[in-house]
């Protein structure tokens, strides 16, 4: 029995205890609990249940401390009761917590039907506010309506009243407009008239005329049946009234045009404009006609940026043509373009361009035009090196075309290598090879370059052979330019001749003065440099310098007779003329 009431109370508390725990564990500031504890609605219960708790608790020590049998009958009947009073109160707090959640859920309810009242407030409060809005606006709008119908009554009887004085001014413009109109329509109606009455004029004329020719050729018809011919007079007559002119083609605008390019070339320009935008090419032969109209066109201009656009021009619109002969002109005109580039980068290209499209083309023209663009792309080469490469291909793809315009390219290919070589003997090697393959030809051209090669192999057999086999080669090349008056070669060679003590400095300079002086020399003894600094001193290492200076520098014959202190007649120059005069 004692454990029995022991554990009771032992549950009781520690139900007390375990509310006050989850209590505590809830909280989140002291302040937070006072409001909960003071409303809480079942605080009387508790109360109660407290009081119970500590009236079995006394029961429970005094059962303790008995055990009489009357005095444990009599606190077991206070514990029941108080066990019956603590099942009523536990009763009581289950029904009010019941009572409790009916609340909350009846205050939940009411604060939402607060808000949704809240909103609908809201939204009906918008509405009202958007109706009387436009109720303004409406207001507005018929204010401002009847507003403009009493400015426009006001606007009527104003112009109704002051009409008179309002289009005075207006009719008065239209009277001046009107006479202005008048004196035109006069002025236009005389000028017809008199429009009229000089083609009247001219028709009558021209019939006068028509009736005189006509006149003319019936006494010519009769001439000619009764005398067999036609009197001079009547003939004159006739050639003079009658000028039919026919209209010019295009080739003879060209023809016109390409007799002029040299002395008028402005003029010629007009002409071939006046060709190219005066007629339609249509036609194959028309369309060749053209390409050379354009490709003359070129050589008018001055300017050179002038001169590549007119190739340009005409590279760019027959490009695809596969027309032999226009082929050729843009063949031609890539060429040129280059040779007249500003720049080497440029040239190079254009050359680069015009070997690419070209090299495999058959037609003999073409491929003098591909064989001078190798050629002179060697020429403006880097390096020594490439521009002998070059020329090398040259000489390889055309050594055996029999074209006289390619030939020429291969030898001034070989010449031009001959000149490159590094060393003396390769050089030689080279000139010989110039001379054997082309002695027998007959171009000029060429001829000059067998006798370039000869002069350039004396001038290199000075460093490698004796003097007198030097001497031999040189009396070679005076014996071969005799006959093609190349002054230059022989002034060279008289040079050459000093050098070797064969003959004085007045024998040299007396052929360097025979070349003519508007003759371009073009001779270099860059070669011979080291062999006249390492081989001369004095007075004739200075006279050998100032005949290469003569050559390479100025080419002034009256100076170089100056510095070498000669005196000797000379022809006197303009600058001499002027001078006296």
């Amino acid at each position: 029995m004692k454990k029995r009431v022991s554990l009771c109370a032992a549950a009781l508390l520690a139900a007390s205890t375990s509310h006050i725990a989850i209590a505590e564990k809830d909280q989140t500031s002291p302040d937070a609990l006072v409001p909960v504890v003071q409303q809480n609605p079942n605080h009387y219960y508790f109360d109660q249940l407290l009081k119970i708790n500590t009236e079995m608790a006394k029961l429970q020590v005094q059962l303790n401390h008995l055990s009489d049998d009357d005095e444990s009958k009599v606190l077991k009947e206070e514990l029941k009761k108080l066990e019956n009073q603590l099942v009523n109160i536990n009763t009581k707090l289950t029904e009010q917590s019941k009572v409790i959640e009916g609340f909350e859920k009846l205050q939940s309810s009411f604060d939402t039907r607060v808000s949704d009242i809240s909103s609908s407030t809201n939204y009906w409060g918008i509405l009202f506010t958007m109706l009387a809005a436009l109720a303004g606006l409406a207001s507005l709008i018929g204010a401002t309506l009847k507003a403009k119908d009493v400015a426009k009554k006001k606007m009527d009887e104003f112009i109704s009243e002051n009409a008179a004085t309002l289009l005075k001014p207006v009719e008065a413009e239209q009277e001046r407009m009107k006479g202005e109109i008048a004196t035109l329509l006069e002025k236009a109606r005389k000028a017809t008239q008199n429009l009229h009455d000089e083609l009247e004029s001219q028709k009558q004329l021209a019939e006068e005329e028509r009736q005189h020719i006509s006149s003319l050729t019936q006494q010519a018809v009769k001439d000619i049946t009764e005398n067999k011919s036609v009197s001079e007079d009547v003939l004159n007559e006739l050639q003079k009234r009658i000028r039919f002119k026919p209209k010019k083609t295009p080739e003879d605008w060209y023809q016109s045009a390409i007799s002029l390019v040299e002395t008028e070339p402005t003029k010629a320009l007009e002409q071939f404009n006046k060709a190219l935008s005066d007629f339609e090419f249509v036609t194959d032969e028309e369309k060749t006609l053209q390409a050379k109209i354009m490709f003359a066109k070129a050589f008018c201009y001055s300017e050179t940026e002038l001169e590549i656009q007119a190739y340009d021009e005409l590279i760019n619109i027959f490009a695809d043509d596969n027309t032999t002969e226009i082929q050729v002109q843009v063949a031609i005109a890539m060429v040129n373009k280059a040779i007249i580039s500003n720049t080497s980068e440029l040239e190079m290209e254009a050359y680069d361009k015009a070997i690419a499209e070209f090299a495999d083309n058959h037609n003999p023209e073409i491929q003098a035009q591909v064989a001078k663009a190798m050629v002179n792309k060697a020429i403006i080469s880097a390096t020594s090196k490439l521009e002998i490469a070059t020329y090398d291909k040259a000489i390889a793809k055309f050594a055996d075309n029999h074209n006289p315009e390619i030939q020429v390219q291969v030898a001034k290919a070989m010449y031009n290598t001959a000149i490159t070589l590094p060393t003396p003997e390769l050089q030689i090697a080279t000139y010989d090879d110039v001379i054997s393959t082309f002695a027998d030809n007959d171009n000029t051209e060429i001829q000059r370059l067998v006798t370039g090669s000869l002069a350039g192999k004396a001038e290199i057999s000075i460093l490698i052979e004796p003097p007198e086999q030097a001497l031999n080669s040189i009396r070679k090349v005076e014996e071969t330019t005799s006959s093609d008056g190349n002054l230059e070669f022989l002034a060279v060679m008289k040079f050459l001749r000093f050098v070797l003590d064969n003959c004085t400095i007045q024998d040299a300079f007396g052929a360097i003065a025979s070349i003519p002086s508007h003759k371009d020399i073009s001779w270099q003894f860059s070669e011979l440099a080291d062999y006249f600094k390492d081989n001369f001193e004095g007075e004739k290492l200075g006279q050998i310098n100032t005949v290469v200076d003569f050559f390479e520098d100025h080419k002034d014959i009256h100076k170089l007779a100056d510095d070498l202190n000669l005196q000797v007649a000379l022809p006197e120059t303009e600058e001499d003329k002027e001078t006296e005069s």
